[in-house]
Order: structure tokens, then sequence, then C-alpha cells
């Protein structure tokens, strides 16, 4: 499966979605969109980014 912009902007309004209902840190908002935009552009998971830099 790959991660196109118009699926990685879905990610994003699930997150935030998710985000407001835990009512979870306001920094994870922000981070969400990066961390989808890493994902998408590197085609694995962020964490997995450091090694592969």
């Amino acid at each position: 499966m790959y991660l196109t912009d118009e699926y990685c902007d879905r990610l994003c309004e699930a997150a935030k979605e998710k985000n407001q209902e835990c009512s979870a840190l306001i920094l994870s908002i922000t981070l969400v969109p990066g961390k989808t935009y890493t994902a998408a552009i590197t085609q694995c998971k962020t964490k997995d980014v450091a090694s592969n830099v």
C-alpha cells in the first residue's frame, strides 16, 4: 500500500478528530501532519527514518 497525499490528509483528519475526542496534548495536533508527511515521503514508519538517514 502506498501513502498518497489524499490518504495522508484523511489520516491527519482522523488523528485530529481522535485527538480532540481523547483530549490529548495540543502538541500532538501539530506533530501529526509532519509525521504523516515524513511517512509518505520515505515510505516507512517515522520511527525507522533516523536509521535510514
